[in-house]
């Protein structure tokens, strides 16, 4: 089908739509001409007359994506690009992709939404600290210096626990553990300066100073920036892998609940060890371990360390893989059926909104309805709502 408007009014609609200056029949315009042509033409009259960088890319990966899902023979899913929110924006842009067709809306004339009356909040700066005799300490309340272990003084300020050598390291190594729950996040500075921050549900097990090594364990996801000492090896252990740097930025995923541990290497290098064999990362790279234990290197992106910088990112992820962060940081439960996993969703959107509220904008740009009864998400498809 020949589209009803020629390349330039559709340039000039897509320039409009980028500075939110279309009027609601032009907003009609633009969606129509995009359901009439193909993915390819619409990224070429937008690299051509648009240049705008972000959606550019966004596009390209939507063409690229149902090109090898037709490759492959699966049947289409349905991917859902959520976009770039920040906390109660007003005029947002969004893309919606069905089958090959593209849609461009803004947050203020999107469809209609069922509104989700019930508000859980978005997790806060809490966790528990067990101490090597195990006694475990609530950080909630605590403020200023906390107490001392052996030569080394501890802090509380505000989300983040701090290890303070005031003295000579004590002879006799003790560990204590940092665990955030479901809807908590905190950080940590370690002894020598490295520092671990703790996405919710996730725990570091680590000494209270240390000695002639550097070892820790960790659960869950981390983000890391391990303080330089060539002289001591810094080494991170997870159930299957363990990591092994100098000084550098990483960051851990291994919740049990996901397939892969990822490792993603954003400054300097680290090595990865399993079972069955090891690598070296440079900066940028990904090794995904298998539960059977198989290495894989990969390319990372921005989803590997978006929780630490504040947000939900996702890439072709499943309804399933986005229920589960929503399940940590919000501390709730989930309820949906099989029919709903060939939905994907693709983008990134602030972690500081309540989960009502983030419901609300993926239900308006999905197939999907939610409901909050309780702590509980229950999902359905809006034809069953």
């Amino acid at each position: 089908m020949k589209p009803d408007n020629p390349p330039s009014r559709f340039s000039e609609l897509l320039k409009k739509s980028a500075t939110e200056e279309l009027s609601a029949q032009e907003q009609q315009e633009l969606a129509k001409y995009m359901a009439q042509i193909s993915v390819p033409q619409q990224i070429e009259v937008f690299d051509k007359d648009v240049n705008d960088d972000t959606i550019l890319q966004h596009l390209q990966e939507v063409h690229q994506f149902y090109k090898q899902r037709e490759v492959e023979g699966k049947k289409e899913g349905k991917l859902i690009w959520l976009g770039k929110w920040t906390k109660y924006a007003a005029s947002i842009l969004l893309l919606v992709t069905v089958g090959t067709g593209i849609y461009l809306f803004t947050e203020k004339e999107a469809p209609k939404q069922v509104v989700i009356e019930q508000t859980i909040p978005a997790a806060t700066k809490s966790a528990t600290l067990t101490l090597a005799d195990g006694t475990v300490v609530s950080l909630d309340q605590l403020r200023g210096e906390i107490g001392s272990q052996g030569s080394t003084v501890i802090k509380n300020t505000d989300g983040h626990l701090a290890y303070i050598p005031a003295g000579e390291n004590q002879d006799e190594i003790v560990f204590n553990t940092l665990t955030t729950a479901r809807a908590e996040t905190y950080s940590l500075q370690l002894a020598d300066g490295s520092r671990v921050w703790l996405n919710a549900e996730s725990s570091v097990r680590f000494p209270v100073s240390f000695g002639k090594t550097r070892e820790i364990e960790v659960t869950g996801e981390v983000y890391l920036e391990v303080f330089h000492d060539p002289t001591r090896p810094f080494i991170v252990n997870t159930r299957r892998t363990s990591v092994q740097v100098l000084g550098t930025k990483f960051a851990i995923n291994a919740y049990s609940n996901e397939e892969t541990i990822k490792t993603t290497l954003l400054e300097g290098k680290v090595s990865i060890t399993t079972k069955n064999g090891n690598a070296t990362l440079r900066p940028g790279q990904q090794a995904q371990v298998s539960e059977n234990d198989q290495l894989k290197i990969v390319d990372a992106d921005e989803t590997a360390i978006a929780w630490k910088n504040g947000k939900f990112a996702f890439n072709n992820a499943t309804i399933s893989q986005v229920l589960r962060e929503l399940q940590r940081w919000y501390n709730v439960d989930v309820d949906f059926g099989e029919d709903a996993k060939g939905i994907l969703f693709h983008g990134s959107f602030s972690r500081d909104v309540p989960l009502n509220y983030l419901l609300e904008r993926m239900q308006e740009m999905s197939s999907l309805q939610f409901k909050i009864e309780g702590k509980t998400i229950k999902v359905f498809y809006k034809s069953e709502y």
